[in-house]
């Protein structure tokens, strides 16, 4: 069939180049520049336009695109094969347009789908084209398919054209022992890790007619080897994420920290070596009216530095600026206060563990309860069918049942069967109540409270006495800045804004400053907390309502060709559990509750209203006795004046 294609191709512009010689010279010259144009159309590169249509096929359906460019250079003509191969991709759905590929290269960013551009020649005028787009455009903005001579060097072709580390750029060429039953087409990908360093290539797929695509392997996830080339970090000291040991002139000398452990598993794995630097102006970087960034996002933006290694806060602003790593922590941006006083036991919590209704039913219950025994007693004694050792009588019946409910045992138990269902009935009512309260009361022990001074950022700012410590010109600054809540509006405006000619440098400074100051808080994440939590000098608190929700990780340069190769290697670190090692050895388990400090023994403040209420019942007992006395004396001086009356 190829041969019959090649052979009908021919014999066309046979009879052209014959009609063209009957024709007046003028025309004849035309008419056989026109053929020769005509035949570079109908093959390029010794590819059967049969051949590149299936070729194109399979790979598009491999790539799942659906937007085609057919590209030729502008000298050529539209040709019957190429136009039959635009009605055959657009058959099975596809959108294709043909384009001259010296065209302004601004169309390839005109489409939302990621366009696949097929490139039909390999001759000058592409190549020419091809070097005019790599210094203009991104190459890696669309996926590129180019069919190739074999007689032409990769080398040589691309010698002035660049490919982005991250492109998806495939070159097309005959497989050796072509024969007419089974035409074999080598894939290849191209691409260079720096424009500066050797032509990088890598064969990935075969196509025959008989068997098709077969795809040998993937595409960017592959290239692991970034040739030892030199990333820049920008970073600020940061512990725990970022430390420096020494410094040599204004140039760390030796940095570790969190950040860095995950670089170095990076570096070892992509093979690439580290640069790190401190920007002249430490800040995490924020947008000035004049829509400029400072500090380690300007850095990034000014492409000074490839990466930031600090955690950022992902934000839509920073997100349009810089690209992020995937995300690294998903946490809570929590305000931090000196942990307070425990709360001291008071009488109020002891009768706090029972709610008033229960209390109100506990106490009608010992009422009844008391009643019927005093009745089965009567009952008893009035028929005469028991005999009782002692007296339950109701002033005395009272004492009894309280004397149970107390957990009290008594040494005398009743004999008639109706009192001693009444006891029973008792017995187990105390039981319940007193595990209950056991229970809740217990709890109340085991369990610290705290008085804080606010619970949410509205009592923040009603409080008044307490500064809102913030890093400047950080985005947690621009939170409460730009923030469309009044509240959180008027906290910078009264909290942050007048205090931001002496603020933290680092979250460590902040939250040592919130140990050393008794009205000062300080808002930072969770995990930087629990980093920290041995160094400082006090136990904190969180302010269980004053947060939002954030995602920190590093960034990147925008549209940087190592993006996706450093994304993918870090999602595989995290599958792997590479990252929760990590993560252990700086944040280790027995800091996960680093705020709240280790259980303290139940100290006399805690209990100290038992002792209250113990002294209370000696002085009443003795006052009690006293009047008992007096009483007693009282009384043989009355019975004798009424004698004497």
């Amino acid at each position: 069939m190829m041969a019959r294609d090649k052979k009908s191709d021919q014999g066309q512009i046979s009879d052209l180049n014959h009609w063209s010689v009957s024709m007046n010279p003028k025309l004849s010259k035309a008419c056989t520049l026109f053929v020769l144009t005509l035949s570079l159309c109908f093959q390029v590169n010794s590819f059967n336009f049969n051949i590149i249509t299936s070729v194109t096929e399979d790979v598009i359906t491999k790539y799942s695109s659906v937007c085609v460019y057919l590209m030729y250079p502008k000298h050529h003509q539209v040709s019957y094969h190429l136009a039959k191969m635009k009605k055959s991709l657009s058959d099975k759905g596809v959108f294709v347009a043909a384009r001259f590929i010296d065209r302004e290269p601004e169309y390839l960013h005109s489409t939302r789908n990621r366009p696949f551009h097929v490139v039909v020649s390999s001759d000058i005028h592409t190549k020419y084209a091809l070097s005019q787009i790599s210094k203009t455009s991104d190459l890696s903005s669309g996926t590129w398919l180019l069919f190739m001579d074999t007689k032409t060097s990769l080398e040589e072709f691309f010698a002035d054209i660049h490919i982005p580390f991250d492109s998806d750029f495939l070159v097309a060429q005959h497989s050796s022992g072509v024969s007419e039953e089974n035409y074999e087409v080598s894939l290849t990908e191209v691409y260079r890790v720096r424009d500066t360093l050797p032509l990088q290539h890598l064969r990935i797929a075969n196509w025959s007619s008989v068997s098709g695509l077969s795809w040998t392997t993937s595409n960017i996830q592959q290239r692991r080897d970034l040739q030892g080339i030199a990333i820049r970090c920008v970073f600020i000291p940061e512990p725990p994420y970022l430390s420096v040991g020494g410094y040599h002139g204004k140039d760390p000398v030796y940095v570790n920290g969190y950040s860095v452990e995950l670089m170095k598993v990076l570096q070892y794995r992509m093979n690439y070596t580290t640069n790190y630097y401190i920007p002249d102006e430490i800040s995490y970087g924020t947008e000035d009216e004049n829509r400029s960034w400072n500090g380690m996002v300007g850095e990034v933006v000014k492409r000074r530095a490839d990466v930031g290694l600090n955690l950022f806060m992902l934000t839509t602003k920073r997100a349009g600026a810089v690209d992020f790593f995937p995300p690294i922590f998903n946490t809570k941006m929590m305000v931090h206060v000196r942990m307070p006083g425990i709360d001291h036991s008071s009488f109020r919590q002891l009768v706090s563990q029972f709610t008033p209704l229960l209390w109100v039913t506990a106490i009608i219950t010992m009422v009844i309860l008391t009643l019927f025994l005093s009745a089965t007693w009567y009952a008893a004694v009035r028929y005469n069918y028991h005999r009782e050792v002692v007296s339950y009588r109701m002033h005395e019946s009272w004492i009894y049942t309280v004397g149970i409910i107390c957990q009290q045992a008594h040494h005398v138990t009743p004999r008639s069967w109706p009192c001693r269902l009444v006891y029973l009935t008792v017995y187990v009512t105390a039981l319940v109540l007193f595990a209950a309260y056991s229970a809740i009361f217990i709890s109340f022990l085991a369990v610290r409270r705290f008085h804080l001074p606010f619970t949410d950022f509205q009592g923040l700012l009603q409080d008044g006495t307490y500064v809102l410590g913030v890093i400047k010109n950080s985005e947690r600054e621009s939170y409460f800045k730009k923030a469309d809540i009044p509240v959180l509006k008027q906290i910078y405006k009264s909290l942050i804004e007048p205090y931001r000619s002496d603020p933290p440098l680092r979250d460590e400074d902040g939250l040592t400053r919130v140990c050393k100051e008794q009205t000062y808080s300080y808002i930072c994440t969770q995990v930087t907390v629990q980093g920290l939590a041995r160094t400082l000098p006090c136990n904190l608190v969180e302010i269980p309502q004053a947060y939002f929700s954030v995602t920190v990780s590093m960034i990147i340069q925008k549209s940087s060709p190592f993006k996706r190769l450093f994304s993918h290697r870090l999602q595989e670190l995290k599958r792997s559990g590479l990252v929760d090692r990590i993560n252990k050895q700086i944040w280790p388990e027995d800091t996960d509750d680093a705020v709240q400090q280790a259980r303290p023994s139940v100290t006399l403040g805690t209990t100290g209203i038992f002792f209250v209420i113990l002294s209370a019942g000696v002085v009443l007992s003795v006052l009690v006795l006293l009047a008992e006395i007096w009483w007693q004396k009282q009384c043989p001086v009355r019975r004798r004046t009424s004698r004497e009356d």
